[in-house]
């Protein structure tokens, strides 16, 4: 994740890497597991960042497409990465979330707070401003929290 640079993975890159990483070959993968273990160790920074690094979060996205039926477990899940301090981790999968639904605005404020402790001040006031678009077009501009508008500010 260090080297994440906004372009994700090919589906086929790591579908090879999973067959050699120790997981059971012919499981098929399940956002409801996957999101289980994640919320369960989202105290646990190092169990949290073994199962949650790039191989493997590229795996889950590229083998259960993000959907409206899944689509809060994923930011959940980003959300749970942030909260824990795996923040590249979080910006990657609040990335494809939002390619994938440009109105989920939560997922806005999310990536912007992991943009903000990552220091990428700039990508956090892009995140945080679209943020604001869509509270504000959904009359809910008296829910933006204060640290919001003090970062763009």
């Amino acid at each position: 994740m260090s080297n994440y640079n906004g372009i994700l993975p090919q589906k086929d890159e790591y579908n090879e890497i999973y067959k050699f990483s120790g997981f059971q070959e012919y499981k098929i993968p399940n956002i409801e597991e996957y999101y289980e273990k994640i919320k369960k160790a989202r105290n646990e920074k190092s169990t949290l960042s073994s199962i949650s690094n790039e191989i493997v979060l590229a795996f889950i996205i590229n083998n259960i497409d993000v959907s409206e039926g899944n689509l809060s477990k994923y930011n959940d899940i980003g959300y749970f990465l942030e909260q824990s301090g795996l923040y590249e981790e979080a910006v990657y999968i609040l990335e494809v979330i939002i390619k994938e639904f440009p109105n989920r605005t939560v997922a806005y404020i999310n990536l912007g707070d992991a943009y903000w402790s990552l220091g990428k001040k700039e990508e956090a006031k892009q995140a945080y401003k679209i943020y604001i678009e869509q509270m504000k077009a959904k009359n809910k501009e008296s829910k933006i929290p204060s640290q919001v508008l003090e970062r763009i500010s």
